[in-house]
């Protein structure tokens, strides 16, 4: 083989390795290319700060004001354990006590904004009614609580609305007088020191306020308005004259009544006191038929000293 030849196969032989190098670096670096490419694109479906939609959660109290505001992404459930719910416990007045029972809606997840309402539990302590005996006629023995009523009324709202929109309620009430107690408790303890009347106050148990209060009146002699010591035509005649004011004024008694101007005098009654004395019917107001029934009494006693008020009026 001449030296012509020899040169001409080494240069083919060259070309070819070079031509396969570059093949090679060529495959490498496309494959490099498809991987950042690929990197790139997977980088791109990662949320970030810029792209991600919130929602606003407002919670609000039982008055409708704002409590606080939860920020929550599609998807992302709701903490309701962020919300602190013990301060909406509150005493509305001295027997009336609220606290949370529930929220209106509890959504796992929200795509929009909403307002999540605190719905709440209520129990309210009420003095329905007095005893039924506030008159006595000695001042002797225990006060009676026979009719009085304390209750406890507890009502919590439902999720659901009436057609007036507002929550409805669910309630129950019960009678807790038989837990009551009283003070004073003896008769004696009221009517002291001339008193003849006084205030009862009543308490539920473990309560330190009281409930409330109701006055009960000392009758030594009922219809004796002008406390001369006997019932006469003189108290029946200021019965019937404060009945005739009444009918025209009902403030006519003002705080206290002028029931005798004599000899030793001037004698006055609170205008509860002077109720309790005429109304010897015991119906709980002043009318012509008590001053009848005190007539009607001084009749009775002018032809017979013996006898009592309770063959005309059976008062409890």
């Amino acid at each position: 083989m001449d030296k012509k030849r020899i040169v001409s196969a080494i240069m083919s032989a060259a070309a070819a390795a070079s031509l396969l190098s570059l093949n090679a670096y060529a495959e490498d670096t496309a494959g490099d290319t498809v991987e950042e490419g690929t990197s790139s694109e997977a980088a791109s479906e990662v949320p970030t700060e810029e792209n991600t939609v919130l929602h606003k959660v407002t919670f609000v109290d039982f008055d409708g004001n704002p409590m606080q505001t939860l920020e929550v992404a599609d998807g992302e459930k709701i903490d309701y354990s962020k919300i602190n719910t013990d301060i909406l416990h509150r005493h509305t007045d001295a027997f009336t006590e609220e606290k949370f029972s529930k929220w209106s809606i509890t959504p796992e997840t929200t795509d929009k904004d909403i307002t999540v309402e605190a719905l709440y539990s209520r129990a309210k302590l009420t003095f329905d009614s007095q005893p039924q005996r506030v008159k006595y006629f000695d001042n002797t023995g225990d006060i009676s609580t026979a009719g009085m009523k304390v209750s406890v009324t507890t009502e919590t709202q439902l999720a659901e609305k009436d057609e007036t929109g507002h929550y409805i309620l669910e309630g129950t009430k019960v009678d807790i007088t038989p837990s009551c107690t009283i003070t004073p408790v003896k008769l004696q303890d009221v009517f002291k020191d001339g008193n003849i009347s006084g205030n009862i106050t009543v308490y539920a148990s473990g309560e330190s306020k009281p409930v409330a209060s109701f006055k009960i009146f000392l009758l030594d002699l009922p219809g004796d308005m002008n406390r001369s010591g006997k019932m006469e035509a003189d108290d029946a005649s200021l019965v019937l004259r404060k009945f005739v004011e009444l009918s025209e004024n009902e403030n006519a008694l003002g705080d206290e009544v002028v029931v005798s101007t004599g000899s030793d005098g001037v004698k006055k009654l609170s205008a509860d006191e002077f109720i309790a004395y005429a109304d010897v019917n015991c119906d709980r107001k002043i009318s012509a038929d008590d001053a009848s029934l005190i007539l009607r009494y001084y009749s009775m006693v002018s032809s017979n000293p013996e006898a009592k008020w309770s063959e005309l009026a059976d008062i409890k």
